[in-house]
């Protein structure tokens, strides 16, 4: 997984909940007013804010389970050992102690059923500056149990969690700071929606008003054209299609022939072929490296 530094990554998930790539909005916590704007599909006062509201002295009284059974107080958490459980190089760097005192810890109901969830957020140290994002759900008082490690960004909104995957296509067949966003609808689809039901996720349902997003992104890729390739990079055109339909593939039942579809409609370049199968082999890959670290409901 190739990862990019954003300096102003951290003062946007500490203003309101973490950032794709720095395109999210500041949001509210008033989940009832809906408010568009310009560029960003979902409401933004939709979201749950995601800042530190518990104390030192709460954390140390906190214990969170993590996935090998082991406990450990929350104001310990995370341990140099966590990046173990990512598939080898996925996420490079350290955990240390700047990792725990920078780290957010938040309690939040992300489901509605008047329980509480523990949302956490820290920082990989390395070449890179990456982000972990966990959430744990309540199995006795003071005391979490985790159900999802991310390495990456993670944003609660209501009733569900969206994790993004910028970082994994930020340099797909061209340069990490190569971009075209600003040129598209709508710069907030990059995300991956989990539904938060009887203490594990499931893949959200088809949401059609993102769907209509999604396509009007894609018309619009076609309509600007696809810049040729050089030394292997083009503009950041490729790497906005492969945003798109991966996040259509996620959003239509996890669907690879709609995906294939909606990919051959708005993408006729002579590399389609070549595209496609790195598309398909991305999506193939990350539908099983999320079974690895989030508990999915098996119903």
């Amino acid at each position: 997984m190739q990862n990019k530094s954003f300096p102003f990554l951290l003062t946007c998930v500490l203003m309101v909940l973490s950032c794709n790539n720095g395109q999210e909005k500041k949001s509210s916590t008033n989940d009832t007013l809906k408010t568009e704007v310009k560029g960003q599909l979902i409401p933004a006062d939709a979201a749950i804010e995601l800042k530190t509201n518990i104390s030192p002295a709460e954390a140390k009284a906190i214990t969170v389970i993590l996935d090998n059974g082991k406990e450990i107080a929350l104001n310990k958490f995370p341990q140099a050992d966590e990046l173990s459980k990512f598939p080898d190089g996925d996420v490079m760097g350290e955990i240390n102690d700047h990792s725990r005192d920078s780290a957010i810890r938040s309690l939040i109901d992300i489901d509605h059923d008047n329980t509480l969830e523990l949302v956490t957020q820290y920082i990989v140290l390395g070449t890179h500056q990456n982000y972990i994002s966990d959430v744990f759900t309540r199995v006795s008082e003071n005391k979490y149990k985790r159900i999802l490690s991310y390495p990456s960004s993670i944003s609660a909104r209501t009733n569900s969690v969206s994790i993004y995957f910028f970082d994994d296509l930020v340099g797909f067949n061209t340069c990490f700071a190569c971009g075209i966003d600003d040129e598209l609808p709508y710069h907030d689809l990059r995300g991956i929606n989990l539904e938060l039901k009887n203490a594990a996720f499931q893949f959200a349902a088809k949401n059609d008003k993102m769907n209509q997003g999604l396509e009007q992104n894609l018309a619009a890729l076609k309509k600007r054209g696809v810049a040729q390739m050089k030394d292997g990079q083009d503009d950041g055109t490729r790497k906005e299609y492969a945003f798109n339909i991966v996040a259509y593939y996620f959003n239509n039942d996890r669907d690879l022939a709609k995906a294939k579809e909606a990919f051959e409609k708005y993408y006729d370049q002579p590399d389609k072929d070549k595209i496609w199968k790195e598309l398909e082999k991305y999506i193939l890959d990350k539908t099983q490296s999320l079974k690895k670290t989030i508990k999915f409901n098996t119903n």
